[in-house]
């Protein structure tokens, strides 16, 4: 089911982005984890495509998981204290992403 989704949000047929296939794709992650796998495996292969449009298209579900990783990030080094508390590492690797 979830490889039909990602086929549907990377169709070289959209004029731009299928948001509402993107946010299904996000949601099917957040309540199923297990489905990581098949999506990554289909992003991969969609990547892969002779296509501009598709390989453009496969990045727009990276780039939410990106932001949602960015608020974890920043969540955990404001919680440790931030860049001069026990675990600096988390504010490093936050300021890292935002570049």
């Amino acid at each position: 089911m979830v490889n039909a989704l990602v086929e549907g949000a990377t169709s070289d047929m959209l004029v731009g982005p299928d948001w509402a296939l993107n946010l299904e794709i996000c949601d099917i992650l957040n309540n199923d984890p297990g489905q990581a796998k098949d999506v990554v495996k289909g992003l991969k292969k969609r990547l892969g495509s002779k296509n501009a449009k598709v390989q453009i298209l496969s990045l727009m579900p990276v780039g939410h998981v990106r932001e949602k990783i960015l608020s974890l990030i920043d969540t955990w080094q404001e919680a440790f204290g931030g860049p001069r508390a026990r675990y600096p590492q988390y504010y490093a690797a936050y300021q890292e992403l935002l570049k």
